[in-house]
């Protein structure tokens, strides 16, 4: 199998107070070729970045932001890239950070049976009084949720919708997502290092 024709890579940037950076990689399906494929990529960008920045504030410190959001747009006649215009968003919570290596676990799930059919998003940076003992409280596993149902969301942009998907590297194709789960048990780099994410 092969990636569509049509789809989009988009890049979600959060920096922490160590200036070090955390990504998590979206991928949509594209309803069609827009024709004006990088107005499409800078409105789906702005789009999502828009949405973000209304949920992180309740999951990152005062000291850590949103950078942005940054988007490549395929289509039959090449890849368009976009960034978000938003400005640096910080967050809210007014606390230190758990170490580098504690993130929170979001599930992917789709309809392909096996492992090409999983995935999973970790999310950087976590304060450290959303937890206790390496276990999120009941307002910020609601929180996380939040974000994380803004990555399992359709945007449009350039007369075409941009559907999340689920990106397999064992047969290199995209798979739609049904679900997305937040777990309230923290990931840590041990547990992560065990297979690359998607």
């Amino acid at each position: 199998m092969a990636l569509p024709a049509n789809y989009i890579n988009a890049r979600v940037i959060y920096r922490s107070p160590q200036k070090s950076v955390g990504i998590n990689v979206l991928w949509f399906f594209l309803s069609g070729e827009p024709v004006d494929p990088v107005a499409a990529a800078e409105t789906i960008a702005q789009n999502i970045a828009s949405g973000l920045a209304l949920l992180v504030p309740d999951v990152l410190t005062l000291e850590s932001f949103l950078v942005g959001v940054q988007v490549s747009l395929t289509t039959g006649g090449g890849t368009y890239v976009a960034f978000s215009t938003t400005s640096l968003v910080p967050g809210a919570v007014d606390a230190d950070e758990l170490p580098s290596y504690c993130a929170v676990l979001m599930q992917k799930r789709t309809g392909a049976p096996g492992r090409q059919g999983r995935g999973r998003w970790f999310f950087p940076f976590v304060p450290e009084t959303l937890a206790n003992e390496g276990v999120l409280n009941a307002p910020a596993l609601a929180a996380y949720a939040l974000v994380a149902s803004a990555y399992f969301t359709q945007y449009s942009g350039g007369g075409v919708d941009a559907d999340p998907a689920h990106y397999s590297p064992f047969d290199d194709t995209l798979y739609a997502i049904t679900s997305v789960n937040t777990t309230n048990v923290l990931a840590t780099q041990r547990r992560r290092r065990l297979r690359q994410t998607y």
